[in-house]
Parts: C-alpha cells; sequence; structure tokens
C-alpha cells in the first residue's frame, strides 16, 4: 500500500512537470509584434474633365438688350383740357390735365407730375401713380446704361415676364422707353430721350398705365447757355418763361403786394434794371383787354406816355411808351385763363431791333 501510494506522488509529479514543458514551449513560439502604422485611406475619384482654372470675379456687366420694337415717330399732341409745363432748365416742355393732376418740382429740377387724391383715398400717395421727369447729365454713349444708371441696377436682372421696349422719335430726339420692370414689387416703367450729347431726359413711372398719353406732349428745345447772349428765366409760381440779354442778372423782388407783386427785379453791371409785376385778381380788369389794363396802369401812374397798342403778332400783349424820365417800355401780357397780367417794365437802352423780339419770342406762360 505504501508502496501504491508512492508510485502515484511520482506520476503527479511527471504529469505536472510535463504540462510545465507544453507551456513553456508554447509560449515560447508567440512573439509579440510593434503596433502596425496606419493603413494608407485609398481614394478613388470619379471620372472627370480636367479642373477648370477660375478668373478673378469681375463685376456684372448687363449687355446692351436689344430693342425689339422698330423705330416710330411720336407727332406732338396736346389734349383738349391740357396745360403745358416748362421745365426750369428750358430744355423740355410736358403736358398734363389740370384736372387729374399737378405738377410739382423739387430739388430745383426734378419734376414730378402727380396724380391728385380725387376720391380722399387714405392711402393715397401722389407717388404711387404719378410721373417723374428730370434732366441729367449724359456722354451719347448707350441708351440702356444711361436708364440703369438713374434705376440704380441693371434691366436685365429685374425684368418681368411681360417686358418689352419701344423705340421712338419724339420731337426729333431719339427716345428709348422700357417696359416690366420690377421695381419694390412692382411694375414700372423707365424711358429716355437723348436731348444732345451732353444732357438726356429720364422719365420713370411706377404703376402708372399708359404713359405715351404724356410723350405725345414732349417739346424740346436746345439751350446752351455758353453759346449765346441769352439767359433763361422761370417762374414756377406765375407759371411763365422768358429770356433776356444775358447783361441782366436776377437780383431781388421789392414786395409782396397782394394784387401787385413784384416777382423780379434784374439788374446789369451798367445799372440798366428790368422790372417785372404781375397784376393779380384785380376785379376792375376782368374781362378787360390787355390795351385797357395797359392804358389804365400808366394814367393812375400819373406819367407821360404813348398811345398802348397791340404788339404784332400778340392779340394779348400790348407795349406802352414812356415819354418822361428815362423813356422807359413796358410791355404787359395777358394770361389767356387766369386774372392775370404781367408787366416787363424796360429801360430805354432795351435794344427795339433784337433784343424786345427775342424777349416777345420766347415769352411764354406754362400753365
Amino acid at each position: 500500500m505504501l508502496i501504491l501510494h508512492k508510485h502515484l506522488k511520482n506520476i503527479i509529479y511527471l504529469l505536472v512537470f510535463a504540462i510545465f514543458i507544453s507551456l513553456t514551449f508554447y509560449l515560447g513560439r508567440i512573439s509579440v509584434s510593434p503596433p502596425l502604422a496606419p493603413i494608407p485611406a485609398i481614394t478613388v475619384a470619379p471620372t472627370m474633365a480636367p479642373t477648370a482654372t477660375f478668373a478673378p470675379t469681375k463685376p456684372v456687366v448687363t449687355p446692351n438688350i436689344p430693342t425689339s420694337a422698330p423705330t416710330s415717330s411720336i407727332k406732338y399732341f396736346l389734349p383738349d383740357g391740357w396745360d403745358t409745363y416748362v421745365h426750369p432748365t428750358g430744355l423740355f416742355s410736358v403736358g398734363y390735365n389740370p384736372t387729374s393732376q399737378s405738377p410739382m418740382l423739387y430739388d430745383d429740377d426734378n419734376l414730378w407730375i402727380t396724380t391728385k387724391n380725387l376720391n380722399s383715398n387714405k392711402y393715397y400717395s401722389p407717388y404711387s401713380s404719378s410721373i417723374f421727369l428730370r434732366v441729367a447729365s449724359y456722354n451719347g454713349g448707350s441708351r440702356h446704361s444711361f436708364i440703369e444708371k438713374m434705376i440704380g441696377g441693371p434691366i436685365g436682372y429685374n425684368k418681368l415676364d411681360s417686358y418689352y421696349e419701344e423705340n421712338y422719335s419724339i420731337d426729333g430726339k431719339n427716345c428709348l422707353v422700357v417696359h416690366g420692370v420690377q421695381i419694390s414689387q412692382g411694375p414700372t416703367v423707365h424711358g429716355m430721350c437723348a436731348i444732345n450729347s451732353q444732357k438726356a431726359l429720364f422719365f420713370s413711372t411706377y404703376n402708372y398705365g399708359d404713359i405715351s398719353r404724356h410723350l405725345e406732349t414732349l417739346k424740346f428745345r436746345e439751350v446752351n447757355q455758353s453759346d449765346h447772349k441769352w439767359s433763361f428765366y422761370h417762374n414756377p409760381k406765375y407759371g411763365f418763361i422768358l429770356e433776356l440779354p444775358k447783361r441782366y442778372i436776377f437780383s431781388s423782388t421789392s414786395n409782396t403786394d397782394q394784387h401787385y407783386p413784384s416777382i423780379g427785379i434784374f439788374k446789369s453791371a451798367s445799372g440798366e434794371e428790368v422790372f417785372l409785376t404781375a397784376i393779380v385778381n384785380v376785379d376792375i380788369y376782368t374781362n378787360s383787354s390787355v390795351v385797357d389794363v395797359a392804358t389804365r396802369e400808366i394814367i393812375d401812374s400819373n406819367k407821360n406816355y404813348a398811345i398802348s397798342s397791340h404788339i404784332a403778332n400778340m392779340s394779348d400783349a400790348a407795349i406802352t411808351n414812356l415819354l418822361d424820365g428815362d423813356r422807359r417800355r413796358i410791355v404787359t401780357i395777358k394770361h389767356n385763363y387766369n386774372n392775370l397780367y404781367l408787366q416787363i417794365n424796360l429801360p430805354s437802352t432795351f435794344n427795339l431791333d433784337e433784343e424786345l423780339p427775342h424777349l416777345l419770342d420766347t415769352f411764354r406762360f406754362d400753365k
């Protein structure tokens, strides 16, 4: 029994030793490798054309949009009951309907022909259905570029589906009108007429409708103060224009009498003076002839005078020659519609052969 126990003990020792040797041999075959380097990512590019090289961004320039409508001529036509407004520059005049419209000037030369609020609409705005006109510098180049400059943006990016153009000749001037330009969520019409190589008339309307009836009333005239000896004068309050020799410079007005306001004094360097006086709503002159008014005014002034007489070719104007003092001459002109007369008091040095005919030829009431 003792011998058997001893043999079992030896067998267990041999088994443990064999297991140890086996493990040692097995572990000896295992080696620890260093960390592997990341595997590079493989990018498969799709088949494509060579990449283009882009130039630096340049400002967007809208090309000239071809004028699709043929050139046509608009003949002058002033509807019955309409008045004419002469722009202070003297470069153009335009008609308007005094029953429903009013001309309004601001910033000296920007003209609005506004629509009156005849229906007492509480949301009324004089600009929402009006026509804007302005004389601006023009270099004689692209008409589209001129319009884009005036509206502050390219036409091509603001065109409605209803966009179209018209190319007109108005009073001998080359004009372009573009319809269907969207500004402030609404349709607008813009246009220009080249007056000369330096000036152009720009006009614009928002939600107005047919602008052609006003285009028919446009009149142009060349005024280049440096090329002649005449100065243009416009009085918007009493609605008249005239031209005086350049030596006369506007000086002042002397009083604001209700019926006899002094509306202009022009002086020359040598001391000559031209006086403009209005005769407004004097009851005794209602329906009077211009000769009667001219004569009565001189009689009341106690001055010696030659008989007042009509001026040739002007049935609404008369001239009176004073026989005392500096022998001045007074031209009296009657307004056809209002109870208004205008008197132009001229010095004796005013040339009767050239200067007086020119003054009378350029004088006209504009409303």
